[in-house]
Formats: structure tokens, C-alpha cells, sequence
């Protein structure tokens, strides 16, 4: 922790969807550039439902396909979509065939896309992995480094 202390100004995380966050370390040495880098966290991230997403499912979850209601519920994965509407006791007219990636939520697929990434890539029980190499920030320009 002192040799982090010493060299690095602050690191910062932005959460970008519930299992992706960028991570910016600025250090505290002038002629280091800002590092850079998109991060997978895995794990299943399960904020409670609010009443906006459960008023979304309860009326839509009947008739729509997976794809429209991951558009509507864009933080929640085709999985936790059908696992709240059984704990709601909301049920589809009829089968419907769904997406493949049901473990992803629309803002993780959309980060994979951006990231290059394909679901089968990415592991649950890892912990932290970076998603993207490190990349050096110069002024408002992200140019790719070696990590």
C-alpha cells in the first residue's frame, strides 16, 4: 500500500454496466502519462429490483421476446429477467426462443461488442480481469500501449 501511495495520484472507476467498469490510474509523477483500461468483474451482480422494472416486467413480460425486454430492462440479464418474473408469479402466453447470451444484460453485451469480446470468453469465478490492454491517456486522446 506505501509503494502505491507513492507513485499513483488517484485511480478512478466508473461503472459502465453491472459486470464492466473503465479504470483510470493517474500518477502522481508529471512525466507518466493517465493509464486506461475496460475491466470485466463477473460474478452476477443483483441489485434489487425497483418498482419501475418490476411495473416493466409485470406488463410486458407475457407477450414480449427476450430481445425487447432486455431493451426495456437494459441492466438486467435475459436469466434474472425470468427469475424475478417467476418470483412474481408472472408467466409468458406462450414458450418463446430466446437470445444466447442469458447471462448478459444489454449494457454488458454492448461493452463486449465495443471490447471485442464474445460471451464464451469471459469467466464467472475470476475475479477482476482487464477486458481491453492498457491504453495511455494523453490530454483527451486513448492511444493503445503494451501492458
Amino acid at each position: 500500500i506505501e509503494l502505491i501511495e507513492l507513485f499513483v495520484e488517484k485511480v478512478a472507476i466508473q461503472w459502465v454496466s453491472p459486470q464492466f467498469l473503465n479504470l483510470t490510474i493517474y500518477w502522481k509523477d508529471d512525466e507518466w502519462d493517465t493509464d486506461y483500461a475496460v475491466c470485466f468483474k463477473g460474478g452476477c451482480p443483483s441489485p434489487h429490483w425497483t418498482d419501475e422494472e418490476k411495473r416493466i416486467l409485470r406488463t410486458h413480460y407475457s407477450r414480449a421476446l427476450g430481445k425487447e425486454l432486455m431493451s426495456l430492462l437494459p441492466l438486467r440479464s435475459l436469466e434474472a429477467i425470468k427469475a424475478q418474473a417467476w418470483a412474481m408469479g408472472v408467466h409468458r402466453e406462450t414458450k418463446k426462443k430466446e437470445l444466447n447470451a442469458r447471462k448478459f444484460c444489454l449494457r454488458d453485451l454492448e461493452q463486449m461488442e465495443l471490447c471485442n469480446i464474445l460471451p464464451d470468453e469471459l469467466h464467472w469465478k475470476q475475479g477482476i480481469k482487464l477486458a481491453t490492454s492498457w491504453q495511455i491517456v494523453e490530454g483527451r486522446n486513448l492511444t493503445s500501449s503494451s501492458a
